[in-house]
């Protein structure tokens, strides 16, 4: 295991930088763009084991504003199926999609 050039931070919530490697996180500040500047980062909100968390403005059409969230490289390597954050929100999508003859009428007053 190669040396670590920087000592690990003591306050909680704050990643590892030995994690900002060509494999690992990647690093993002306040201000960059991506998808050919649609989206620009505000504000970080979070990291995790396997990615960090962005408050963005997304600049079509409406200037709202979504989170951001930058995987590992290792994660973003494996096949889609396989990347809990992308499976889980589709087989919901799908759940619901079967489902969706299912309508819920409005409870009625006594």
């Amino acid at each position: 295991m190669p040396q670590r050039r920087f000592r690990p931070s003591q306050l909680d919530h704050v990643e590892d930088l030995e994690e900002y490697r060509p494999g690992g996180l990647h690093p993002v500040a306040i201000g960059d763009t991506f998808a050919s500047g649609r989206y620009r980062v505000l504000h970080k909100l979070g990291s995790g084991g396997t990615s960090t968390i962005w408050l963005a403005r997304d600049r079509q059409p409406s200037e709202r504003l979504m989170t951001l969230k930058v995987m590992r490289a290792e994660q973003s390597a494996k096949a889609k199926d396989k990347i809990a954050e992308l499976a889980i929100p589709q087989n919901l999508h799908d759940i619901l999609r079967a489902n969706d003859y299912i309508a819920l009428s409005p409870t009625s007053s006594s």
